[in-house]
């Protein structure tokens, strides 16, 4: 080890030339070797608080003044003032010193610590250079600002106020910028061996168990080559692991852009004479190491279909990323029982697939402490060029080649590599770890991204069968946030997903390790398992566990019930398709539309205002298409008859009343054609009695409105039953029917007293609650989605088949998918595409609901237009699947 005297240093000497004719520079050359002497002994403590590390001694502060004398120019050394000269020497000789500091762990002292050297300075200086202390409140601020720099990402640093001040102290400038540039490339250049003391490490190496600082000491060893000179800087280093790859990427990455900005944005003009040299670097990969380095390109396929990919906006939802990586286990999953020869493959509908002794899953896991998502699952893994092809190609399908032994091609529902990118852009890092169960020969693999760098590493490791990827993610989200994601665009998938909180696991973790039994002992990883996971979920786990805590201690009946209270936490989504309603119902409706009773069957005496609501439930499973269907159709039938629409016409207000009609929309056509003949005919008694040319003003009791005067609510379903609450009563009519949306304003020369506008409010909203029930009725027993592939499709099931008022829920696996777009999130728009998937699936889906409520109808002697089945609106807005579906179920009509 060579050691380095304050003496050697050029600038120093530089410094020391000018003593002779320049009085302050004796002043300062008295401060630094004063000053110098108390950073030796202070930085000495930095090896008692961090034993791990490199040096950060004096010897460290002075090499990276010597690293500056080697790429600087003699014109920029020349350039340089005495009181810059001496600012650069002390910020140096300090810039480590906030390592000593007080109160701060040592991992926040290693991210914090040039911001304590800025604070001591500012106060050790103002102490110690009191016989300067006219420029102290300039001068220290400076040089703590230049030490502090070394710390600072690019940005922070040139943001600073600091940054861009120049002082004049003792009539000389000081130019901070140029100052604290010098000393960030000189900290950076410091590569020399001797900041590892082998000797130490050699004998004492209980001192360096921190893996990180090993590789930083094994990297000062590893320099193959340095020459540093005013034209190029030329570094060769040696790597022997991806990590010690990754640390020296970085670095030289740092060094680079540093010089590459400061040329750029400062160096110029009269600061030319400080440009910095070329830096050809070149890191060597060690014949034995076990890593390989994958450049980070991304590649089209055969077909060019980058373009696609660059001509529309992707992956703007926050949890694209999610949804691809589910995709993929998915699909690996199912891979491996498509591809193995003893796997039971009938039918297009996946999720009937087996193979004997093989569980297929997916986990997700996310802890909100970390910031980290983990998506595993024990399909078929990855090799070395499957996994390339995940990672970089953009726009294939995950899988392509078919089995030997398959009649049917793989229903690949994931992308490689443009799925890739959705990860890249919610991650600071990502890794991949892979077990091939195909080609298991060569190992596992673990492939390390950051999405700032231009390689991959990849390494050969033992690991499970599977694949899993850990993401490092930029932003911050909650566990609650994920599950919803889940539970919302997730439903009955092929494969079982098990999604749980890692944080939660490890409070579960640390309940079991307190408890004595049979000297098992719990860990993460094996918790980090789906099978165990399903332990806990299933009680199969706890059972000698939970007899022996019973016949303990109360405190372990607390920590039983700690354990048993986890498994809230694990949440499995398997859920198959189904119906609470698995018949037809009838249910009848009073006078006011209120339901008065139910019954499979249409019975009761038959009178002119019989009407009930009928649901009719329709479930079914193609395995041929890989079609799970079920729905619930609602229809009004009046007198045994299908409407589509009813009129009442009330004769009071009072709801005890029984002077109700219940009219067809022909009856109620033929009852207004009446009032509008009454109406034009001014002898009329009734138009006499309410308002002519010579009445100004009267006031009509509510409660006996003239026979010819009444108002008819309307009872409409449109097309879905969330709008029947609209259509009754009056409250909001569609344009269609041509009546005013005020109730009971239709009369000439009428005007409501503030009593009658009282009981008109109540009575409307006594009429919202009715529907309201049914409403809420209906809400409960089915949403509106379609699942492909487990996974929700921003369409509604009820625009497929709009067959009555229609709730539905559509599970769509193998032939009867609809082609998705690049992203995958929504359908591909296309005539062609679309009229195809209607023709098949649609067209299946559709006949089996019209012979399902045929077969209904005429069990019970029912009267109906099949024309007027069809909904002609869809709920809440008319989409696309709508509009084909509803050409469709015309032509099928027609011959029905």
């Amino acid at each position: 080890m060579v050691s380095i005297h304050l003496s050697q240093l050029k600038l120093y000497k530089k410094l020391l030339e000018k003593v002779t004719n320049d009085p302050v520079a004796g002043v300062l050359n008295g401060l630094i070797i004063s000053l110098s002497g108390d950073a030796h002994e202070l930085l000495g403590f930095i090896r008692n608080k961090f034993p791990s590390y490199t040096g950060h001694d004096l010897q460290h502060s002075w090499r990276i003044i010597k690293r500056l004398e080697d790429v600087i120019s003699e014109e920029a050394i020349e350039n340089l003032t005495p009181i810059e000269i001496f600012s650069l020497i002390i910020a140096a000789a300090f810039h480590d010193v906030g390592m000593i500091a007080d109160g701060l762990s040592q991992d926040e002292l290693r991210k914090k610590h040039h911001i304590k050297s800025d604070d001591f300075l500012n106060e050790f200086l103002t102490h110690r250079m009191a016989n300067i202390s006219e420029y102290l409140n300039r001068l220290t601020p400076c040089i703590g600002f230049i030490a502090r720099s070394h710390g600072m990402t690019w940005e922070e640093m040139t943001s600073h106020e600091f940054f861009r001040r120049t002082e004049r102290i003792f009539e000389q400038q000081l130019r901070v910028r140029v100052l604290s540039i010098l000393l960030r490339i000189g900290d950076l250049l410091d590569l020399d061996s001797d900041r590892s003391c082998d000797p130490l490490r050699r004998y004492a190496p209980s001192y360096f168990q921190d893996r990180t600082s090993d590789i930083h000491h094994n990297r000062h060893k590893n320099v193959a080559h340095l020459l540093l000179t005013p034209e190029n800087i030329e570094i060769e280093v040696i790597s022997h692991t991806k990590e010690e790859h990754t640390i020296w990427t970085e670095w030289l990455g740092y060094l680079k852009q540093d010089i590459l900005h400061a040329n750029t944005y400062v160096f110029k003009g009269e600061l030319n004479k400080f440009q910095l040299p070329k830096v050809i670097d070149k890191i060597i990969r060690d014949e034995k190491a076990t890593y390989e380095l994958w450049p980070l390109r991304f590649e089209i396929d055969e077909k060019g279909k980058i373009w696609d990919v660059i001509s529309q906006s992707i992956y703007t939802s926050k949890f694209d990323f999610l949804r691809e990586l589910i995709q993929n286990s998915i699909d690996a999953c199912l891979r491996w029982i498509y591809i193995h020869p003893d796997g039971n493959v009938s039918g297009c509908n996946p999720k009937f697939w087996q193979l004997q002794d093989y569980e297929p899953h997916v986990c997700i896991s996310f802890s909100e402490l970390k910031n980290e998502l983990v998506v595993s699952d024990n399909g078929v893994g990855m090799d070395k060029y499957a996994l390339k092809h995940f990672l970089f190609n953009v726009a294939s399908s995950g899988y392509k080649k078919e089995a030997e032994n398959r009649n049917i091609p793989f229903p690949s529902i994931a992308k490689f590599g443009i799925g890739f990118v959705s990860c890249l852009v919610r991650a600071d890092k990502i890794i991949v770890k892979t077990q091939s169960r195909e080609n298991n020969k060569e190992g596992g693999r673990d492939v390390t991204l950051k999405t700032e760098a231009l390689d991959a590493y990849s390494e050969i490791v033992d690991c499970a069968f599977g694949t899993q990827v850990k993401l490092y993610l930029k932003k911050s989200t909650t566990y609650n946030d994920i599950l919803n994601y889940i539970y919302k665009n997730y439903y009955s998938p092929s494969v079982k997903i098990f999604i749980y909180n890692e944080d939660y696991l490890k409070k579960l973790i640390e309940i079991l390790n307190t408890i004595s039994f049979k000297g098992k002992s719990y860990d993460l990883k094996y918790y980090q398992k789906p099978e165990n996971i399903e332990k806990l979920i299933q009680n199969t786990d706890y059972k000698e566990l939970e007899d022996m805590l019973k016949s303990r201690k109360s405190e372990n009946l607390n920590n039983l019930n700690k354990i048993f209270n986890f498994y809230g936490y694990i949440k499995p989504i398997t859920e198959p398709i189904k119906t609470r309603l698995m018949n037809p119902v009838f249910l009848r409706l009073d006078n006011n539309f209120e339901i008065a009773g139910s019954s499979p069957n249409l019975i009761g005496k038959s009178n002119k205002n019989q009407v009930s609501l009928l649901f009719i439930p329709v479930f079914f499973q193609d395995n041929e298409l890989g079609i799970e269907w079920n729905s619930i159709h609602i229809f009004i039938i009046n007198r045994k008859s299908h409407e589509k629409t009813l009129f009442r016409y009330i004769t009071s207000a009072d709801r005890e009343n029984d002077s109700i009609l219940i009219l067809t929309r022909s009856e109620y056509e033929d009852e207004a054609e009446q009032i509008q003949e009454d109406y034009d005919d001014n002898e009329s008694e009734a138009y006499l009695d309410f308002g002519h040319e010579d009445t100004t003003e009267y006031t009509l009791p509510f409660n006996q409105p003239p026979k010819n005067k009444r108002k008819p609510d309307v009872f409409k379903i449109d097309s879905n039953i969330e709008r029947i609450s609209e259509k009754l009563h009056g409250i909001v009519t569609s344009e269609s029917d041509g009546e005013s949306e005020k109730p009971y304003d239709f009369v000439p020369g009428f005007k409501q007293n503030e009593e009658n506008k009282q009981k008109a409010s109540n009575y409307v909203s006594r009429t919202d609650k009715i529907i309201g029930d049914i409403d809420n009725m209906f809400r409960n027993l089915l949403t509106g989605d379609v699942f492909q592939d487990g996974i929700k499709l921003p369409i509604k099931a009820s625009s497929i088949a709009p067959i009555g008022a229609t709730h539905a829920r559509c599970c769509l696996f193998g032939n009867s998918r609809f082609d998705l777009n690049v992203t995958r999130n929504f359908i591909n728009e296309s005539h062609a595409l679309l009229g195809n998937w209607m023709s098949a699936a649609g067209k299946k889906i559709q006949k089996k609901i019209l012979s399902k409520v045929n077969s209904v109808f005429e069990m019970n002697d029912i009267k109906y237009s099949p024309r007027d089945f069809i909904m002609e609106k869809s709920y809440p807005d008319p989409d696309i699947i709508h509009e084909y579906s509803t050409i469709l179920l015309k032509s099928i009509l027609e011959k029905f």
